[in-house]
């Protein structure tokens, strides 16, 4: 991976410009020396949890600052990653209505209801820069937003007379953070489809259960659904820089459903294939979407959330009196550009 804490050996030239200039007229000299003044060690893994560098970090001396680059890589402490911390909001999946007659295929739209976020979230930028900060190109914050996130496998099934079974996943793709939407300081936009295939049965006297039709449900056909986060970093009490997430918005794409017959004795009791496609709608995926994945999907939203939790640096472990003076107190900062994001500390009264 590209450096964390400034201009690495594959930085472009306008990457290290910027750096050069955010550090200048911020960490001024006398600055740098009261932070190593009288301190024999000063452990970076501690200042900033989530990285762990590959060997030894360089110091690189810029005018009116100081760098220090991960000139041999680094990766991320998933112990850093407070998953515990998310809390999701109360998410209502209204079904579709209920098909009359024969279901001809067509999507069937579904209504979602979250409760609106602030919009953003937090400032996307702060008004200064950060004294003390972690460099973040757009690969590292790619890389702290990848997860893994994984399917969402589940099952339901109705024994009566008229039963059915019905075995469906969903499965989350094309993870994308952005650095540029306004909503938040990041966007993250990860897609998802639910799909599942069923059975409808028929209890036939004399016969026993008999499969009347086969079906494939899915929200597939309208391109995919989505979810999407704002993230921006905070400062929390415990003294760490955190990256706080909060659901922006949460849309999911019209159901449909395909059958094929299945035996012809227990066709009859429905009449026509589509008069079973319309009996998978109402009785079977207008329950799944009204009292399965309101659960499910919160479940995943908060457990995403989770993962964005990173804490980027650990003011307990820095020599905050040293930089500013002591009873002075500090905040959060950060600035963004389209393809990268600097995360520090600065002054409280800004």
């Amino acid at each position: 991976m590209d450096s964390v804490f400034g201009c690495g050996r594959n930085t472009h030239d306008r990457d290290i410009a910027r750096l050069e200039g955010l550090v200048a007229g911020s960490v001024a000299p006398t600055a740098v020396r009261k932070i190593f003044t009288g301190a024999p060690k000063i452990d970076l893994q501690k200042i900033f949890p989530t990285v762990q560098f590959t060997g030894a970090a360089e110091l690189v001396v810029i005018p009116d600052g100081l760098l220090i680059i991960a000139k041999n890589g680094w990766t991320l402490d998933e112990g850093q990653r407070c998953e515990c911390g998310a809390t999701a909001p109360e998410i209502v999946i209204a079904p579709p209505d209920r098909v009359e007659g024969e279901y001809d295929g067509a999507p069937l739209p579904v209504k979602v209801s979250i409760p609106p976020s602030r919009n953003p979230p937090w400032p996307v930028d702060t008004p200064v820069a950060a004294d003390v900060g972690l460099y973040m190109p757009q690969a590292t914050v790619n890389a702290l937003t990848a997860g893994p996130y994984p399917a969402i496998n589940d099952y339901d099934e109705d024994n009566g007379f008229f039963g059915w079974t019905f075995d469906y996943s969903i499965g989350f793709s094309n993870v994308k953070a952005s650095l540029k939407d306004p909503r938040a300081t990041i966007v993250l936009t990860i897609d998802f489809y639910v799909t599942g295939t069923g059975t409808v049965n028929v209890d036939i006297p004399c016969v026993g259960r008999t499969t009347a039709g086969i079906f494939w449900a899915h929200n597939r056909k309208s391109g995919p659904s989505s979810i999407s986060f704002g993230i921006t970093p905070r400062l929390q009490p415990d003294g760490k820089i955190v990256l706080m997430p909060e659901l922006l918005s949460l849309d999911i794409t019209p159901f449909s459903c395909e059958c094929v017959i299945g035996a012809l004795s227990a066709l009859s009791y429905f009449g026509t294939v589509g008069a079973i496609a319309a009996f998978v709608i109402n009785e079977i995926i207008r329950r799944v979407i009204a009292h399965n994945l309101p659960s499910l999907i919160s479940s995943s939203v908060k457990e995403s959330m989770g993962k964005q939790m990173w804490t980027l640096l650990d003011l307990t472990k820095l020599d905050i009196g040293a930089i500013y003076g002591h009873n002075f107190g500090v905040r959060e900062a950060f600035s963004r550009e389209p393809d990268s994001l600097l995360v520090g500390l600065a002054p409280r009264d800004y």
